[in-house]
């Protein structure tokens, strides 16, 4: 059982794989329907559904539409011949427990990107608010806080009661 699901990297691969590049001639293509000649099939089934009806969205006259609707018609019923044929030779448990896996994989990968997009986000707003608090606590706090140590003793105080003055004069 487990030396069947060490092909589940192939059937990975060809479910990712572009619509636009041709499914037969990869190498994954190759040995994946050495093993499970079914499974490729109706893979290679379903994606040509999906470059047709991709097609059909871009097509603008009828008479081509009609034509590619047809072709997706022929090639659901390969597929639907083909899925008896899983189910005849055993390899529609196969299909399922790749299916369940590839699903759970991508949810993953999608769980992982929304945590980590937010996460940026919310880094974000937690520097922004830094930002904010750093501004407002210069312009709120005695300017001697800030530079002890450039002023002596007398200017301290001074300062001092100039900024108490004017944080008076505003809350008033």
């Amino acid at each position: 059982m487990k030396d069947q699901m060490n092909y589940y990297k192939h059937y990975d691969r060809l479910m990712k794989m572009k619509l636009d590049k041709s499914i037969v001639k990869s190498p994954e293509y190759q040995i994946f329907s050495e093993i499970f000649p079914h499974i490729a099939e109706s893979i290679r089934l379903k994606r040509e559904i999906e470059r047709l009806t991709d097609k059909l969205e871009s097509v603008k006259t009828r008479s081509v539409k009609i034509k590619i609707k047809k072709e997706i018609i022929i090639t659901k019923t390969k597929l639907r011949k083909n899925n008896l044929f899983k189910r005849l030779y055993g390899e529609r448990k196969h299909e399922t427990k790749f299916n369940r896996k590839f699903k759970i994989n991508t949810s993953k990968m999608r769980l992982f990107f929304f945590t980590k997009k937010y996460y940026m986000k919310l880094e974000q707003a937690i520097t922004n608010l830094r930002k904010k608090l750093k501004g407002f606590m210069i312009r709120n706090l005695p300017p001697t806080i800030f530079n002890l140590r450039e002023l002596d003793a007398s200017e301290k105080g001074l300062a001092l009661r100039e900024w108490n003055q004017k944080n008076r004069t505003k809350t008033r």
